[in-house]
């Protein structure tokens, strides 16, 4: 399982992150390579699935900015970084976050509002 021994339980990442707004959370740590920046604590073990582990800044991400944004970004990585394009992690941490997106619209939650946390 890739990124295991970076991972966190999904409860560790939400009691680090509590009361931090979604902009807070997206840019704990610097952008590089030309991409956007990332949660301090990156990686979370599935809840759901505790054989995979979630890349949050790919859910967080294309959670606020929908799927086209998740797989232009993955279209970039082939020229900027190869090792890591079209990893299946990433589409797998970019469904979860457009599943987050349709979830947030059907309940008319703006959670990613620069105001709420939590």
């Amino acid at each position: 399982m890739r990124f295991a021994d970076r991972a966190v339980s999904w409860d560790e990442w939400v009691k680090a992150n509590q009361g931090l707004t979604y902009d807070e959370i997206v840019n704990q740590m610097p952008a590089r390579n030309g991409f956007a920046e990332e949660p301090r604590l990156r990686y979370v073990f599935d809840p759901v699935n505790p054989k995979a582990v979630v890349d949050t800044r790919h859910v967080l991400i294309v959670g606020k900015m929908g799927p086209t944004f998740g797989n232009a970004n993955a279209l970039l990585q082939l020229k900027t970084d190869p090792s890591s394009a079209m990893d299946p992690q990433d589409f797998y941490s970019n469904r979860l976050g457009l599943q987050v997106l349709q979830l947030c619209r059907r309940k008319g939650i703006n959670w990613m509002d620069s105001e709420q946390t939590i």
